[in-house]
Parts: C-alpha cells; sequence; structure tokens
C-alpha cells in the first residue's frame, strides 16, 4: 500500500529510482521531478512498454492555465466542446503535485488534460494525445466521505482518457460508409469514484470502456449510443480497509489488436489488476455499426490518439501526486 513520505523525495512508491547526477556532492538534496525515473509496473513490463513516454511533474512552468493555450506543455484546462474550466480549479503545490477541485460541473468532468485546442485554429491542438497502446497510470488521492457528501451532482474523482479525433470535432471521428455526422470512438474510464460510490460500496469504483456511435441526438434516445461493460463489470473492488485518503496508483493497460493477437484492455489499482479485462479483433475495414456484441468492438481504440484526462469534485478535492505513461515508443502519439 502506498504511503506518503516513503522515499526522500516524498514518494509514495516502492519503484522509484533516484537519479543522480554522478558529479553532485555526495548529500545534495533530492530534486524531485527532475532527478527522478520510474521503473516500469510489472504488467507495462510484461507488455513491452519500457520507454517512459510522459511523466510530468505540475510546475508552472508547464502548465497552461490560459483561456487559448499557444504553447505546448503538458498540462492544460479542458477547452473542448465549449466548454472552459477556471485557473482556479487547479493549485500547484510547488514540489511537482497538485489539487484539482471544480468551480462548476459539466457532463465531462474534466478540468485538467494532456491536450486542448489550440488558440490558432490552423494547429489544432496543442500538448499530447497517446497512440499505439500503453500504460497510463495517475498517482491520486481523495477523501470518500467528501464525495459522498457532495454526490454525483458535484462531481467525482475521475481519470480518463478522450480521443483526439473525437474533441478536435473535425470529422475525424466519422464512421466510414455512415450520413454525415455519424461519429465513431471510444472512452476509457480509469478511476470514476462518484458514479459507482452513488449505487456500491465505500470499497468500488468504475473502471470502464465505452464504445460511441451515432449521429449526436437522433440514433439513440442519448447523446449518442453508448455500448459498454455495464455496472457489475465496469465495478472495480479493492479491500476495504483501502484507505482512498492516501496516495494510490490508478492504471490501464491498453495492447492494440494484430493480425495475430487480440487487443485489450486491463485496469490496474497499486499493480494488481481489478475489474473486467476486455479483449477484441481488429476493426474490420467493412465494419457497419453496431458495434454492440460484436468481437471487434472497441477496437476503434486502437486507431485514435488519446488524451489523458484528471476531473474531480466541486466538494473533494482530487490530489495528484504524479501521472505517467510507458510504451513500446512514443512514435504514434500525436504531439503540438
Amino acid at each position: 500500500m502506498s504511503v506518503s513520505g516513503a522515499s526522500p523525495c516524498g514518494s509514495s512508491h516502492p519503484r522509484w529510482a533516484i537519479v543522480r547526477f554522478l558529479l553532485a556532492p555526495a548529500f545534495a538534496p533530492c530534486v524531485c521531478g527532475a532527478q527522478e525515473t520510474r521503473l516500469p509496473p510489472p504488467a507495462a513490463a510484461a507488455a513491452g512498454y519500457l520507454q517512459h513516454t510522459f511523466s510530468a511533474p505540475f510546475v508552472e512552468s508547464d502548465v497552461d492555465l490560459s483561456a487559448s493555450p499557444a504553447r505546448s506543455k503538458s498540462w492544460y484546462l479542458w477547452n473542448f466542446h465549449h466548454l472552459s474550466r477556471s485557473p482556479g480549479e487547479i493549485r500547484l503545490h510547488g514540489d511537482g503535485s497538485a489539487s484539482i477541485a471544480a468551480k462548476t460541473v459539466n457532463e465531462f468532468n474534466g478540468q485538467v488534460t494532456t491536450a486542448a485546442a489550440a488558440a490558432d485554429q490552423q494547429s489544432g491542438f496543442v500538448g499530447t494525445a497517446f497512440g499505439g497502446g500503453g500504460y497510463f497510470e495517475a498517482t491520486l488521492a481523495f477523501d470518500p466521505e467528501q464525495v459522498a457528501a457532495g454526490n454525483t451532482a458535484a462531481g467525482w474523482p475521475s481519470f480518463w482518457t478522450q480521443p483526439l479525433e473525437m474533441v478536435l470535432n473535425r470529422g475525424e471521428a466519422h464512421w466510414p460508409g455512415q450520413p454525415a455526422g455519424y461519429n465513431h470512438y471510444a472512452e476509457l474510464d480509469i478511476l470514476e469514484y462518484g458514479y459507482v460510490l452513488a449505487h456500491g460500496a465505500r470499497n468500488t469504483y468504475g473502471v470502464d470502456v465505452h464504445d460511441f456511435y451515432g449521429q449526436a441526438g437522433k440514433t439513440c434516445s442519448n447523446w449518442l449510443c453508448d455500448y459498454e461493460l455495464g455496472r457489475r463489470l465496469a465495478t472495480a473492488q479493492v479491500s476495504p480497509e483501502t484507505d482512498f485518503k492516501r496516495f494510490h496508483r490508478y492504471a490501464a493497460l491498453w495492447a492494440p489488436a494484430s493480425s495475430t493477437s487480440e487487443g485489450y484492455l486491463q485496469h490496474f489499482f497499486d499493480d494488481e489488476p481489478v475489474g473486467t479485462k476486455v479483449t477484441w479483433k481488429m476493426l474490420p475495414a467493412d465494419a457497419t455499426p453496431p458495434p454492440d456484441g460484436k468481437d471487434w468492438a472497441f477496437s476503434i481504440f486502437d486507431k485514435e490518439k488519446h488524451l489523458l484526462v484528471l476531473g474531480s469534485s466541486r466538494v473533494a478535492p482530487l490530489q495528484v501526486e504524479r501521472v505517467d505513461v510507458w510504451q513500446k515508443s512514443d512514435a504514434e502519439n500525436a504531439k503540438n
């Protein structure tokens, strides 16, 4: 179990290696963030994800809090779908960690992202979105009782992904062969605490994957059609003794399908698998909707570049120690 303060830099992980310059004084203070590196988690290493492609501390020089981001940094305020966030929703602690608390709540429940719509329309976006598979991990803490007091109407602690193809709204999410405006994309929920809290025990949280499709407001009664796991399969259950107010690692492993192997998604809590492993075959070139129940359902994920999103409640701040990504390489990432 993670306990804050377990390392010289305040890290809560046993998987740390402190990298020091050989010429530094023997007792030079540890500089957190800049000189720390992480060993890949066991599941990431087993999948061949050994390259640490993203590890960005929440420091002022690498967080863009402007309404119109124009420079490539690591962290941005959510600004997609004509919904903006306030700079007051994130507080930097000066040691690379941050607190996130929503001022207002919208249906996306996202405040901070690894990519944002650029001020320059031609640029499209700034930041990073991840493609080709990876192991996404966030080290987070929050107070479940505060979440419960605010109920889901106040938002909830969350760590999830959205594809760049969808949020930029440039037609890249269109399902080939379908009418104009008929989109197809995936969403990965690595942590959704409040959603399950409204229906279940304190030691459970949401871990889901969605295959969204259709014309907004037309094809299905909701905004879009949504093929997903359902509450029973999309629930992670951890020890009843788990203290969510301490830092824990919430992660997901994404392995794309190939002509010889299935693709899959598996969630993890402190390196241990939780929830339901989801598998799929490659998306056929002539695939037609719906994806529901098909052996290629969720495979659209393999064709997308996903940005990471952190969200929180108005009454229960999300404490973020760090966010890390391991991949085989960054060759399929989108960065601008």
